[in-house]
């Protein structure tokens, strides 16, 4: 991926929000989201009227166990929504290729909520 724009970590698309976890790159966080709202919109809705709520929740990473919280909450939200029963169910994730990575085993956190200490936001 272009290091302009930085790599997508870790995503979970939903019906009515979705959540991204960005390694930054060169540009401003908010000019990536931008970006990605303007080029994904049309694709999605076939029309130029935007999709998209015009704000966003930004949090910084502060370390590694701060990146690992985040990502177990994006994989495990479609499970907090009631979507599905595991993670390893919904299709529109990284999920799938971070479990071929052996990142995650196919079967976490099946019994047990996942969340963050201190939120603050969806």
């Amino acid at each position: 991926m272009n290091s302009e724009l930085g790599k997508i970590e870790s995503f979970v698309f939903l019906p009515n929000h979705l959540h991204l976890l960005i390694r930054q790159g060169t540009i401003s966080f908010s000019d990536r989201v931008r970006s990605f709202k303007i080029k994904s919109n049309f694709k999605i809705s076939g029309r130029q009227t935007s999709i998209w709520q015009s704000r966003f929740w930004e949090h910084r990473i502060c370390d590694e166990d701060d990146y690992n919280r985040h990502a177990d909450y994006i994989h495990y939200n479609p499970v907090k929504h009631g979507y599905v029963v595991s993670p390893r169910d919904w299709q529109y994730s990284s999920f799938h290729g971070l479990v071929k990575q052996g990142i995650y085993p196919i079967d976490w956190s099946e019994g047990e909520a996942v969340s963050i200490s201190g939120n603050g936001g969806e």
